[in-house]
């Protein structure tokens, strides 16, 4: 649309002056001058980039300038008298994609503010699950103490085994500790593995963490984090303590990675789009943990399903391992 706009501006400013083929190299001369000037100012303030995120909206008023921009431009050339006209259009024309640049921007800094929100809250979530853990562990340190006391006091040696049997159980969640291969993940598993253990909830894991080393941090926790976080609070509404189980397996196949998580539940889950919808408030915040995920996933080229089948909720991911260099 802008090398549109230069090169009708061109015509009507040399049209009077030079002859045709003068005109033509003039009007690629000036067409090429101001597409780099605008290539090294607008070009760069637009967002994402450089790439101009175009909505409907934003497509259509382009399209009309450019028609009515080209309507000119060809009674332009019928009546010269119209040149005047057709410059003061064209400026006006840019003082637009000028100032749809900047709308572009704010439309990035408010996008990019939301995201902020959105990350304060998962923080704020996040600090919330680690108070629970230190307290976990506080608490069966606590036990562990006045059990190691206790023994000391016993003399028989029935009552004495009881308590050691006790001792072994309190010091059992520190098999919670998780490893796979990959330092984050295997904090964020022990994280979650701990919670499990103080809501009586059994996680099996078969994982080869190594596969994940291409993945950001953030993105990870991301994935894992809100999965994990999901699969917990189903499970914790199931009554039957057998049930409250949590099945985790990460593996490769055929150069893609295999992500599959699965848990029992309780009661019918409702899909949009593809996704469960959430079952808690809707204060703004709730729903994105699916949207975050599935973002994540999207940015490596993967792909995302979830199904109910025979009682149990399946989370399945699938991302290649081979991919574009340039993309991250």
């Amino acid at each position: 649309m802008t090398f549109l706009l230069v090169l009708e501006t061109s015509y009507v400013l040399c049209s009077p002056l030079l002859g045709d083929l003068g005109n033509w190299l003039l009007k690629i001369l000036f067409s090429v001058a101001v597409n780099v000037a605008i290539g090294l100012t607008l070009a760069r303030w637009m967002p994402e980039k450089g790439q101009y995120q175009i909505g409907p909206r934003q497509m259509v008023s382009a399209w009309v300038f450019c028609i009515m921009s080209e309507n000119l431009f060809i009674y332009a050339k019928v009546d010269q008298g119209a040149a005047l006209f057709n410059i003061v259009l064209q400026f006006y024309c840019i003082t637009l994609l000028y100032l749809q640049s900047a709308l572009f921007k704010k439309s990035s800094m408010r996008k990019e503010l939301e995201t902020i929100q959105l990350l304060w809250h998962q923080q704020k979530g996040q600090y919330q699950l680690s108070k629970e853990t230190i307290e976990l562990i506080n608490h069966k340190c606590h036990d562990l103490k006045h059990q190691v006391q206790a023994i000391r006091a016993v003399k028989d040696e029935k009552e004495r085994e009881t308590y050691l049997e006790k001792i072994e159980k309190s010091v059992q969640i520190y098999s919670a500790i998780v490893r796979t291969g990959n330092e984050i993940l295997d904090t964020i598993l022990t994280e979650k593995s701990l919670i499990c253990e103080n809501s009586g909830i059994h996680i099996n894991c078969v994982a080869d963490g190594s596969l994940l080393a291409f993945m950001n941090p953030v993105d990870l926790y991301t994935l894992f984090g809100n999965a994990l976080d999901n699969a917990i609070e189903a499970v914790r509404k199931l009554e039957s303590k057998e049930k409250r189980v949590i099945d985790i397996m990460l593996y490769e196949r055929q150069s893609f990675l295999m992500l599959q998580i699965v848990n029992p539940m309780c009661g019918e889950v409702k899909f949009e789009d593809g996704l469960p919808l959430t079952t808690k408030a809707k204060n703004g915040y709730h729903g994105y943990g699916m949207k975050s995920m599935l973002h994540t996933i999207q940015k490596y080229e993967g792909h995302l399903t979830t199904e109910v089948k025979n009682g149990c909720f399946y989370f399945n991911v699938m991302l290649p391992l081979e991919r574009d260099s340039n993309k991250k």
